[in-house]
């Protein structure tokens, strides 16, 4: 049997045979990368990165590490789930959890200092790789949801759009 690790990280998902997957936002190219993980082996183990080396490798996390937990053990690719893994894969981390490969996307995933986190495992022949998802960027929505709280606010103080019943009864508004 193969395992692949994922690391299920911020704003990117990335995965393993026997794996283990790192973990931060629950959209359609995180499920599309742990399927792909998955297939490239017969077992999947996800490695749920902790808020704090999300912190320092990305900014703060948007979910909770219980809840990027929860949504890694949902979902039916996953075999398996570890959390506070570190942000960067180790060897010692897929030898830890038995696991033979990392996967991620073909895309390249940087890391606080600038370096390619799967520096180690692509040297050392453990790095198997899937295709992105094109055309879904987490980054991208996290920035739509900005601004529509953003243009939200902004026609809220033009018009609040509030009423309220009046001690006499009738429903008046509050410009």
């Amino acid at each position: 049997d193969i395992c692949m690790f994922f690391f299920f990280k911020q704003k990117t998902a990335y995965e393993m045979l026997r794996s283990l997957v790192g973990s931060e936002m629950c959209i359609r190219d995180s499920f599309n990368a742990i399927r792909q993980a998955r297939g490239l082996g017969d077992q999947l183990v996800v490695g749920v990165i902790s808020s704090k080396e999300i912190a320092r490798s990305k900014g703060p996390p948007i979910m909770e590490l219980w809840e990027r937990v929860e949504i890694a053990r949902a979902c039916k690719w996953v075999d398996e789930v570890i959390e506070n893994v570190e942000y960067n894969p180790t060897l010692e981390i897929i030898e830890k959890v038995n696991c033979d490969y990392v996967a991620h996307g073909d895309d390249l995933a940087l890391d606080a200092d600038g370096n390619d986190s799967y520096h180690i495992c692509r040297r050392a022949g453990k790095l198997r790789t899937f295709k992105r998802t094109e055309g879904i960027s987490t980054t991208d929505i996290v920035g739509r949801l900005l601004l529509m709280t953003k243009n939200h606010h902004r026609k809220g103080q033009e018009n609040s759009g509030m009423r309220k019943i009046s001690e006499d009864g009738n429903l008046t508004s509050t410009n």
